[in-house]
């Protein structure tokens, strides 16, 4: 890990179930996976091998993400 992720503040937002999700590759759309149970993905946006914490400006919330319920 480089030294400027611990410069980022993370972002945070809500899915249509009012879930708080945090804004990073992982729960983009906009990512393919590059190892499959680990922590790196495929961004296509920057066409680049990152971290599953980074986040860029082009982040939108995958149709997994967004249909997460909160269980009661």
């Amino acid at each position: 890990m480089t030294k400027e992720n611990f410069d980022v503040i993370p972002e945070f937002t809500k899915n249509k179930n009012g879930v708080t999700i945090k804004k990073c590759c992982a729960s983009c759309a906009l990512h393919d996976l590059y190892d499959f149970e680990g922590p790196r993905r495929k961004c296509k946006p920057k066409g680049k091998i990152v971290d599953k914490s980074d986040c860029c400006g082009k982040w939108v919330i995958s149709d997994f993400i967004n249909n997460i319920k909160l269980s009661r």
